[in-house]
């Protein structure tokens, strides 16, 4: 039976882009197997709760990525015009830190709690004083980002506990865990 987890979803995009080019990386072998990717970038595998921490956070983390990739190609590089600098920098750096959370949150998920928290304090910082400072800013949106803030900062030592044995959290490719999956059963 097939199990969600924080590593499951590349996986399975990644196995559809390649069919059945590799020995047992296709995706019907991917939803026969019990074991996840999780157990090899977590340790573990994942409770009902964190697999539901771990969505919502993949969830924000990808509307923030697509947001500000869709505004940096619709007005380039002087999207944002009208703020402060540090700001425009800030925002545009998001369009690499949001999705640097996201593939953490599938290679490495301890290394992915810090950073997670880190990005979401100082976006809110940046917003909240630009919303207040500068105005422009949808009264919506920098709730909505508050809450998800706030969810991200609650839940973010259970998704650290969760992962204790892995140290290191360093980013390893659904590729090599599978190679290694494979490389275990045999």
């Amino acid at each position: 039976m097939f199990a969600f987890t924080a590593c499951s979803a590349p996986l399975a995009v990644i196995s559809a882009g390649l069919g059945t080019t590799f020995r047992g990386f296709g995706l019907r072998e991917l939803w026969r197997n019990e074991r996840t990717l999780s157990e090899y970038s977590c340790g573990v595998r994942l409770a009902r709760r964190t697999q539901v921490i771990v969505a919502v956070w993949v969830v924000g983390f990808a509307m923030g990525t697509m947001t500000h990739i869709i505004d940096l190609a619709a007005d380039g590089i002087g999207v944002y015009a009208g703020f402060p600098e540090l700001a425009r920098v800030f925002w545009i750096s998001l369009t690499v830190l949001d999705p640097l959370v996201l593939v953490l949150l599938f290679a490495r998920l301890r290394a992915a709690a810090p950073l997670a928290v880190l990005v979401m304090v100082a976006d809110l910082a940046v917003n909240w004083s630009v919303f207040f400072a500068v105005g422009g800013l949808s009264v919506f949106g920098v709730f909505t980002q508050s809450l998800f803030g706030a969810f991200a900062f609650c839940t973010a030592v259970h998704v650290w506990r969760t992962c204790r044995r892995d140290p290191v959290g360093r980013v390893v490719s659904g590729v090599c865990a599978r190679l290694a999956l494979l490389r275990k059963e045999r």
